[in-house]
């Protein structure tokens, strides 16, 4: 018994354009450079808040441990608006 191939059983690639060679558009830019710099701003931010407890306490005449919350309660507005702007963005 001997095989026969037609032709049209062999397909030969079709060269397509596809969208991943295109460059970006420029409102992915824009939304990566506004996603970027809100994370550096949250980390200076935070960075701002942990220098500031020790002035916080002598200014307000408040004992480390209670300044503190100032911290634990930034870091928590924090944690509840991450995933927002993860959404958002």
């Amino acid at each position: 018994m001997r095989l026969q191939y037609s032709s049209a059983a062999v397909s030969t690639p079709m060269t397509q354009h596809s969208d991943a060679d295109e460059p970006l558009g420029r409102e992915v830019w824009v939304v990566a450079i506004v996603v970027t710099v809100g994370v550096i701003m949250s980390i200076l931010d935070t960075t701002i808040v942990n220098v500031a407890l020790e002035t916080l306490s002598r200014e307000l005449d408040a004992s480390l441990n209670t300044i503190q919350w100032v911290s634990t309660g930034y870091m928590l507005a924090l944690a509840v608006v991450i995933p927002l702007t993860g959404w958002m963005s």
